[in-house]
Formats: C-alpha cells, sequence, structure tokens
C-alpha cells in the first residue's frame, strides 16, 4: 500500500474533504503565553478497493497514514495513485 499526494490523485485540493479538515486543524493554539502550532495528518482509504468492511477500511487508512508520518510527509494522503 502507498501514499500518495492529493495531487497525484487529481482530486482538486478545494474539493477535498481531508484537506478541510486540515486547514480547520491547523490553527495555532496560545498557552501559558506561547504558541503552538496544532498539525493533524489524515489517511483516505476506498471502497471496495482498501475493504468491504468498516474495519479493513480504517485499517488502510491507519497503514498509509502512519507510514507517510514516519517518513515526514504529506499532511494527508490515499491507498490510490
Amino acid at each position: 500500500m502507498a501514499g500518495y499526494s492529493l495531487q497525484s490523485t487529481g482530486i482538486p485540493e478545494s474539493r477535498c474533504p481531508a484537506e478541510r479538515v486540515r486547514r480547520i486543524v491547523a490553527w495555532p493554539v496560545r498557552a501559558r503565553g506561547e504558541t503552538h502550532p496544532i498539525t493533524c495528518s489524515v489517511g483516505i482509504s476506498f471502497f471496495p478497493e482498501n475493504g468491504l468492511t468498516a474495519a479493513r477500511m480504517i485499517r488502510a487508512a491507519d497503514q498509509v497514514m502512519y507510514r507517510v508520518k514516519r517518513e515526514g510527509g504529506l499532511p494527508f494522503c490515499s491507498t490510490r495513485g
């Protein structure tokens, strides 16, 4: 299973729910006089190619998300190329 950038999927950023979620979450938080950046990573799986059950689809999304996080890469990724 590979991770792909949004650009390689052909999905415009403005239409991708994962990008909208990432932008909403990515506001800095101020605590105790310091500003802390907030980030998130999102894994995307597709039905039926990544599984026929919710458990399999979640597992596929988790696998690709954690792989990309380990590589310090994209804020979200997909199992599709």
